[in-house]
């Protein structure tokens, strides 16, 4: 859970303006919405400091850790808060105005959070638990993480801090453990009676001194810090207390201050499980009820805790697998309230064997009340970084490898990586690139060193429900120093025509006499080049044997393009901090026009194309053709005409269209067929109505009045002649249809 850190002065000492005076004096009994507020407040403090130390501590590359969850054996100190205002309130002097504040914690309920995490840590993890001890400055008192002892704590003290920060660096700073953690556990900031400020807190552990004008340590902790510090203040909700406690606390680590109740077992459940990097569930159980819950491959032990939500005597539960009781190593009791019944919680535990998948149930089986419950399903995976480089500079990229590890070995279950959502990040800084998983079970990436500092290489593996981190130190070193030189200058790009689809020219630019040339990450910037001309190259570019390749390319179809006086192309590095020492290149080349017909002759051929297909349809689909029952009667008599059977049009010499011809058919004065059209006297020619005919000679036809033969005016339209109707023309009748 990222800490929130507030901006203020940045010596509370030299300030003066925050003076807490601690009084074991009673105040009036807290009012039942103060009880309710911090019922279940104190253990969600402690959760939410575990949260932020979930990163694992550096370690060896290639030494995989194993014991406790993901960050290994850990020797943790825990800085206990024991000052009388936890369970009678107190007063506080802030600009001269003296204010009243509830107790912090009246239920003792820090007591049940430090008994519940005592209980679950492994057996290899160390627990050193360190209260105050009033009376000279340097004094402490260290409690036996006992549950005994735990229960027994007395809140009567203040808050000298520089005994109990001055043992905690002797215990973390000799520790052999590979994970080390710190939390400071308080309501307050430093008292009169040792009046300690932030930078002087920070010089006791044994750290160097922020960077000048900075108030708040990182979340991944200062310059040469050894072990991570997470504080977490009990404010009471009072703004005054929370910036005292800022000004203090954020000098050694990230602050979280409480101003909402949190879920006693919930929140801390989450906390633990991250700290494990195994995943956690969590939920409320009536009397009576249960909660079925599956187990899958790779889990080697589940961890169960449980505590009421109020006062009660203590309570019973089980865990079961398909009904039966499973064996449990548990522990139980109370938080040794002076009045019970107090607030109960009971921890179970029972391995898996993690080559099989299983559901189990946890079943409350006797209570006075409802009970909250977090449940570890301790995975047994860890993650591991193979190789990463320790040293790097600024602007270079480095490859790191990594892997997940099952029992020692590289893990490689290709259905777990498919499933949930799994991804793989490699992270530096605020950079964060994909890792790619290999054939090896192994994953790889390259990352860009992009700020000056120390700062861990982080290679996380996470899905839905579970999150592996493994860390590794990596000193960022300043920029190298790039000098560039290159040969030749100006560019022989040459002389070229443009052509109908893209075009480029290249060059082979010797880098030879630079210095850090191949070190560090290059790029070309094109300077005022032609309207249709552009740079093409990689970025960053492609340095082998101190040469890389520029290549300019023009559009297709293009004009002629000839350099400016201003064209040209930079060379540089490619972060911000190298550009003012580009080294400019003047280029040299003539590109001329495309010609018309390279350029566009797919067009007129597509064009021509079209037209002489659109030609061929035309001439096979727009010629007319005869009705199939059309036909025409010809004779050398009249009285003839009126006996003889038709012809059918289709069926004589040229009766079928052809190609661009319509369907036509001629006869000469003898009505039979000519071999030459200009020999026929009676022309008949399709058309999309009627059938047109065209006579040569004089065309007479029968006055209906007069029954007299009468010629037809001349120049006769062929559209004159109708069918049903006799014609005579030389010595031949006809009549079509």
């Amino acid at each position: 859970m990222p800490a929130t850190l507030f901006a203020c002065e940045r010596d509370l000492r030299a300030t003066a303006q925050f003076r807490r005076i601690r009084q074991i004096r009673p105040i009036s009994p807290i009012s039942g919405l103060w009880a309710g507020f911090w019922r279940r407040s104190l253990l969600g403090l402690l959760l939410l400091l575990l949260t932020c130390l979930l990163p694992a501590m550096p370690r060896a590359q290639g030494t995989p850790v194993s014991g406790s969850g993901g960050a290994g054996p850990t020797e943790w100190v825990l800085i206990l808060d024991n000052s009388s205002s936890m369970s009678v309130g107190s007063s506080l002097t802030l600009n001269n105005v003296v204010s009243q504040l509830p107790p912090a914690d009246p239920d003792r309920l820090s007591v049940l959070a430090t008994l519940i995490f005592r209980s679950l840590l492994s057996t290899d993890d160390k627990l050193t638990i360190l209260t105050f001890q009033s009376g000279a400055v340097g004094r402490y008192r260290e409690l036996p993480a006992t549950p005994a002892a735990i229960r027994a704590l007395q809140f009567d003290q203040s808050t000298p801090f520089t005994g109990p920060l001055k043992r905690a660096k002797e215990i973390l700073t000799q520790s052999r453990l590979p994970s080390r953690k710190l939390l400071l556990f308080t309501d307050g900031s430093p008292s009169n009676d040792d009046p300690l400020t932030g930078p002087q807190a920070r010089a006791l552990l044994g750290f160097d001194p922020l960077p000048p004008g900075t108030i708040s340590a990182p979340a991944t902790g200062g310059p040469k810090q050894a072990f991570p510090v997470l504080s977490l203040g009990l404010s009471a909700n009072q703004p005054q207390i929370k910036q005292a406690q800022q000004l203090f606390l954020s000098a050694l680590g990230p602050v979280e201050s409480i101003n909402t109740p949190q879920e006693i077992i919930s929140g801390f459940t989450s906390v633990l499980a991250a700290h494990l990097q195994s995943r956690p569930l969590t939920g409320q159980l009536q009397p009576g009820g249960s909660y079925s819950f599956p187990v899958g491959k790779y889990v080697s032990e589940v961890l169960v805790s449980m505590a009421s939500e109020q006062r009660m005597p203590g309570f019973s539960a089980q865990l079961l697998d398909a009904g039966r009781p499973l064996p449990v190593k548990e522990e139980a009791g109370d938080n040794g309230c002076a009045s019970p019944p107090c607030h109960t919680y009971r921890v179970m535990r029972t391995a898996h064997d993690p080559d099989t998948k299983g559901r189990l149930s946890l079943r409350l089986d006797r209570a006075a009340g409802p009970v909250v419950f977090g449940i570890i399903l301790r995975y047994d995976l860890l993650a591991d970084i193979v190789s990463a480089p320790t040293m790097t500079r600024v602007g270079e990229e480095l490859e790191v490898v990594a892997r997940m590890l099952w029992r020692g070995r590289t893990f490689q279950d290709a259905d777990f990586f498919a499933a949930d959502g799994f991804s793989a990040q490699l992270e530096l800084g605020a950079g964060k690139v994909p890792m790619q998983r290999r054939s090896d079970g192994t994953f790889v990436a390259r990352i860009k060193a992009t700020e000056l500092s120390d700062q861990p290489l982080v290679a996380r593996f996470h899905n839905q429900w579970l999150q592996l981190t493994a860390s590794a130190p990596l000193h960022v070193e300043g920029w190298l120093p790039l000098e560039l030189k290159a040969t030749p200058n100006p560019l022989p790009f040459g002389t070229w025509t443009g052509e109908r689809i893209e075009s480029r020219r290249c060059v082979t630019v010797s880098l030879a006499g630079s210095q850090n040339a191949s070190r560090v990450p290059l790029e070309a910037i094109g300077q005022e080049l032609p309207v249709g001309m552009k740079l093409v190259v990689p970025s960053p570019l492609a340095v082998k044997d101190e040469t890389t390749e520029l290549c300019l390319q023009v559009t297709g179809c293009c004009s002629d393009l000839t350099p400016t006086a201003a064209t040209r192309i930079l060379l540089r590095g490619q972060h911000p901090h190298y550009h003012p020492e580009a080294l400019p290149l003047m280029v040299d080349f003539s590109v001329g026009k495309t010609p018309f017909l390279i350029c566009w002759w797919r067009v007129i051929a597509a064009v021509l194309g079209k037209l002489f297909l659109i030609f061929l349809l035309v001439g096979f689909l727009s010629p007319h053709d005869f009705d199939a029952v059309e036909v025409i009667r010809l004779a050398k008599t009249e009285a003839a005409l009126q006996r003889i059977s038709g012809r059918r049009l289709s069926d004589l010499p040229g009766g079928k269209r052809g190609f661009y011809r319509h369907a036509r058919v001629a006869f000469d004065s003898s009505g039979n067929s000519p071999q030459r059209l200009k020999d026929a006297t009676i022309i008949v020619r399709a058309t999309a109505s009627e059938p047109l005919i065209i006579v040569r000679n004089t065309v007479e036809h029968k006055d209906p009045r007069t029954r007299k033969w009468e010629a037809l005016k001349a120049p006769l339209d062929p559209s004159a002649l109708r069918r049903g109707v006799v014609y005579r023309s030389g010595d031949i009748y006809f009549r079509l249809g």
